[in-house]
């Protein structure tokens, strides 16, 4: 559920069980895989010189970087070594 508030402001209304979710979210360090893929995922200009997901930018690392700031989560990203889409199987 969302409104816009008086102020002018797109607010969004969590129901509980979001915020416990949120909340369990805290201070946990996920592990990302992913592909390059441009503008998605790009390895930044003299990338040799950094460490971790310093490495990477793009669409999809601001969007993560944006929701671990929001959220107060953090990430650690991880390339797939083949930079190919993964096909999940059940077992």
């Amino acid at each position: 559920d969302a409104v816009w508030n008086q102020s002018g402001y797109f607010q969004l209304n969590k129901s509980e069980s979001e915020r416990k979710i949120i909340e369990n979210i805290k201070n946990i360090t996920f592990r990302v895989a992913t592909i390059l893929k441009k503008p998605y995922v790009i390895e930044k200009i003299g990338a040799k010189k950094f460490e971790g997901k310093e490495k990477y930018e793009g669409y999809c690392i601001d969007l993560l970087e944006a929701m671990a700031n929001e959220e107060g989560f953090d990430y650690e990203i991880f390339l797939n070594p083949e930079n190919s889409n993964v096909k999940l199987e059940a077992n």
